[in-house]
Order: C-alpha cells, then sequence, then structure tokens
C-alpha cells in the first residue's frame, strides 16, 4: 500500500483518546502499564483522515492541513500531520521502528537455524515495511510545506 498525501481544509468529525493496557495485583501489589493516543477523525478535502498521536493534535475546523498516510477502506490512516494555520506538526517515529525492525531480523536470522527466529523475522520485516512507510511520509510532509499552499479567492 503506497502512502498518500492529502491537503486541504480540516473538518473535525470526532475526537477523543483511546486508552491501552492492563492492572494487575496480587497481594498487596499493583502494577499496570495503561497507555494513551489521541484521536482525531477529519474531513479534509472531501476524503476522510483518522489521525492517532501521544502528542497533542492541534487541529480546529477550518485549519490548512497537510496529512500523509496510506490509504484504508475506511479512510486514510494517517502516519504524519502538519497544520499550516497553526504551524505545528505531529511526525512518524521512523526511526525507531526502522531500528526496532533492523534488530528482530539480526536477532532473528541466527535463530531461524532452529526455527525460534522465523517469527522474529517476520515481525522485523512488518517493523521495516512501516518504518520505511513512515519515513516516506515524514518526507512527503517535507515536500508539501516546502511549497507555498494553493492560494484559494473568496
Amino acid at each position: 500500500m503506497a502512502v498518500e498525501l492529502v491537503q486541504g481544509t480540516a473538518k473535525i468529525l470526532d475526537s477523543g483518546v483511546e486508552t491501552h493496557g492492563y492492572v494487575s495485583g496480587s497481594g498487596g501489589n499493583v502494577r499496570g502499564q495503561i497507555e494513551s493516543m489521541r484521536t482525531v477523525t477529519l474531513d479534509v478535502e472531501g476524503s476522510i483522515v483518522h489521525v492517532k498521536h501521544k502528542q497533542p493534535i492541534v487541529v480546529v475546523d477550518g485549519d490548512q492541513v497537510v496529512v500523509a498516510g496510506v490509504r484504508k477502506p475506511n479512510g486514510i490512516n494517517a502516519n504524519a500531520m502538519a497544520n499550516r494555520t497553526r504551524s505545528t506538526r505531529n511526525n512518524a517515529p521512523a526511526t525507531l521502528v526502522i531500528i526496532a525492525g533492523v534488530l528482530m531480523i539480526l536477532l532473528g536470522l541466527p535463530l531461524s537455524l532452529i526455527l525460534l527466529g522465523l517469527p522474529l523475522v517476520a515481525f522485523g520485516g512488518y517493523f521495516l515495511y512501516v518504518g520505511l512507510n513512515m519515513k516516506k511520509a515524514n518526507a512527503l510532509i517535507d515536500e508539501a510545506l516546502s511549497r507555498s499552499p494553493a492560494v484559494t479567492k473568496v
């Protein structure tokens, strides 16, 4: 699936917080890990865009945004987003995901001799694919921001 760039005026359709995690305890000891992601669903020039990020997503109706992501059946899942109106940006953590993918592959290759490493190589390949898509999305956002936005007459 190719990374796609969408830019234009944003209209917020939905926003919220998505929380995942677990809490466990025994004998008075309570442990857990909870992670929250901010989510926003936008209509950008007729395209539905889903944005998830750990950092706040700064956008209001009428802002000029640039979004890069992968098209899915229910819309575009954004990897990176920039708001031209408010001069904010949410980048994808491409370098971290690429490094994780390479490490999984390097660890999985020697272990694949005893068949334990095959899942690691497969997950590493997937992480590498996702990381390269994130890197491409960040590059598309950089390129779009370097060009001046289209001027609309009122």
